[in-house]
């Protein structure tokens, strides 16, 4: 209302002496100091006793030589040039916004921070608390995975396996403090099998992307499937001293109310080890004590269908036998297995 009718009185008064805070949006805020990137979606970061909203600014160009066109992750933009030149950081309490060159920028970066001088700020010159935590641009690591796949070619391609980036914190180097990664998994074949893991994070000295591809295809645990009761995690895959690793949760979430009430069951695998437990130090004390086994199901076309077949007859039983319960929880289970993830459309009412 103070703005509508440019009072400054009026906001003095009705605020008592409290900060007022224009454009809240954390892009939008960036763009209007930096107009020359395109920021995106921020990220909340914990660090230095406080909550801070970090955003990459992208430089991009439709013009760039000897290079493939691609599309800009999540739109319908087509570039030739695309890179995270610039981080956004804003205070989420006071709403202090600072611009910063992005770790490892370019020399285009360069030159707009110099016509922008002393608007955009060192890399190094982020706090120290903040400059660890700052995470991998995340449409710079899917244009790399988009990157990645096309080169895979046609036969012998690789799949996204989860569909989306997923992140992890895990140690550079052997001994070093851990850092956020952002990583993708890939699976090959059929059944499917793990390929390869393409994994990024900001390290002190700039970007550092990692591929690992397995010498051999690795055998993948079952997909985790859940009940009208709980909810599947995500996925994650990484290695430790050359052996892959995966771990997903299954989280306790009702249908009816959908907010996730915690940890259910936490299951790992380590080469072909597996184990689950209701906490993470229950898994893994289960997982260094079980014994060798090869791991369950195949995750193939005929054996999802076999695991539906299974299902659907279950489901049928028990719907004979006038169980709805358990018919409603077999139903739940069989959509999952085939990937049915929208509810029947609802009746019509009465005329």
């Amino acid at each position: 209302l103070a703005w509508v009718l440019q009072s400054p009185e009026l906001a003095r008064r009705e605020t008592n002496g409290l900060v007022l805070l224009w454009r809240r949006d954390v892009p939008e805020r960036l763009s209007r100091l930096a107009p020359f990137a395109t920021f995106d979606a921020p990220t909340p970061v914990a660090a230095d006793g406080g909550l801070w909203w970090v955003s990459y600014g992208y430089l991009a160009s439709e013009l760039f030589p000897l290079t493939r066109a691609l599309e800009w992750p999540g739109g319908d933009q087509v570039v030739r040039y695309l890179r995270a030149g610039v981080v956004g950081i804003v205070d989420a309490a006071s709403g202090r916004t600072r611009v910063y060159l992005a770790p490892g920028a370019d020399s285009l970066a360069g030159a707009w921070a110099r016509i922008f001088a002393p608007l955009v700020r060192p890399a190094d010159s982020v706090p120290g608390p903040i400059r660890d935590a700052i995470p991998y641009p995340r449409d710079a690591f899917r244009v790399a995975v988009a990157e990645l796949l096309r080169a895979r070619g046609d036969s012998g391609s690789w799949r996204p396996r989860p569909r989306e980036p997923f992140e992890l914190a895990a140690p550079v180097d052997s001994g070093a403090v851990a850092r956020l990664w952002m990583a993708q998994a890939f699976e090959t074949g059929s059944p499917a099998r793990f390929a390869g893991l393409l994994a990024a994070t900001m390290a002190p000295g700039g970007p550092r992307v990692r591929l690992w591809s397995a010498p051999q295809p690795l055998q993948l645990p079952a997909e985790l499937l859940g009940s009208p009761e709980t909810a599947p995690g995500v996925m994650r895959l990484w290695t430790a001293q050359g052996v892959l690793m995966t771990e997903q949760g299954l989280f306790s979430q009702p249908a009816t109310s959908g907010a996730p009430k915690g940890l259910s069951q936490l299951y790992l695998t380590r080469d072909d080890r597996a184990s689950n437990g209701p906490t993470v130090a229950a898994a893994l004390r289960n997982l260094l004590t079980a014994g060798t086994h090869a791991l369950a199901a195949d995750t193939s076309l005929t054996g999802r269908w076999e695991v539906a077949r299974r299902l659907a007859a279950a489901a049928d039983s028990a719907l004979g036998a006038g169980d709805l319960e358990a018919f409603a929880r077999l139903y739940a289970e069989l959509k999952r297995a085939l990937g049915v993830g929208h509810a029947l459309a609802p009746t019509r009412g009465r005329r």
